[in-house]
């Protein structure tokens, strides 16, 4: 993704990550994630990525247990 700031949504990636769900994050600008909140952030991994390959496709995979699901977009 280009960034993550919303506030609402960085508060459910703490709930989902409290609740067990493994999240990867690669996030191409900003990220709003704080690191090294015991117990909150343990299941979060970002990648920051920044360099001459900036402009390029997004592909993003959702799954649970069961299933999985690509979007993708220009």
């Amino acid at each position: 993704m280009n960034r993550l700031e919303d506030p609402a949504i960085v508060r459910e990636r703490y709930r989902a990550s409290m609740a067990g769900v493994e999240i990867t994050l690669i996030v191409r600008d900003i990220c709003r994630l704080r690191p090294g909140i015991e117990g909150i952030r343990a299941r979060i991994t970002v990648y920051s990525i920044v360099g001459r390959f900036l402009e390029h496709s997004r592909i993003y995979y959702f799954h649970d247990d069961a299933t999985g699901r690509y979007y993708s977009s220009q």
